[in-house]
């Protein structure tokens, strides 16, 4: 059996959610696909594929491979490939530093995350885990504009926007503020509106 490492796995998990939104289906649906494309309809459990794409709990290799093979078989253009390109040719080719590595992030309301920060040919690739107030994956690109770095990010389920600009500080530190959007209800059974949340934060080494 292969043993599927953390970066194959967020590979694996890229492309299946570009395959969802590529194609307008849902887990349910992309579970089927799934299923049908192995040799004995072999049946995948919809709550183990949601797991998966949450990346909530460490998936057993032997549905990682199956989820393997079908991304391979079945890869769309990448998103955030696309948007960083976009975003280097829009503020053009002025890095003056290296923002890559890993980041512990915090808010002025409290509010931490884990951002893993990649480089990429122009940009930088993006991924955010929160870390309170319930668990939020963000992907997206970084790019540079003088000595700042512009964040544009999406939440991997919900689809919502979450931006923000940082400068370099004392300390290896980065500070900014930003946006993001969050789904609330204003009253006991409403339905829930999007709602535009603007924030400061810090991003330490």
């Amino acid at each position: 059996m292969t043993d599927f490492d953390q970066a194959k796995r967020d590979k694996t998990r890229r492309t299946l959610l570009n395959y969802m939104e590529h194609h307008g289906i849902g887990v349910p649906r992309l579970a089927k696909r799934i299923s049908e494309s192995t040799e004995r309809d072999y049946k995948i459990p919809v709550k183990t594929l949601q797991r998966f794409l949450g990346g909530h709990i460490r998936t057993n290799d032997q549905y990682v491979g199956i989820f393997h093979q079908f991304a391979q078989m079945n890869e769309p253009p990448d998103p955030v490939i696309n948007a960083g390109e976009a975003l280097a040719a829009f503020y053009g080719d002025n890095v003056r530093r290296d923002y890559s590595g890993s980041f512990h992030a915090t808010t002025q309301m409290g509010e931490a995350s884990e951002v893993t920060i990649s480089k990429e040919a122009g940009f930088w690739r993006v991924k955010e885990v929160t870390a309170t107030g319930g668990r939020s994956i963000f992907d997206g690109v970084a790019v540079c504009s003088g000595e700042a770095a512009f964040f544009v990010l999406k939440d991997r389920l919900a689809g919502l926007p979450r931006t923000y600009t940082v400068w370099p500080q004392a300390d290896d530190k980065l500070c900014g503020c930003g946006t993001t959007v969050n789904f609330v209800s204003f009253d006991p059974g409403a339905a829930m509106v999007p709602q535009t949340h603007p924030f400061e934060i810090t991003l330490r080494r």
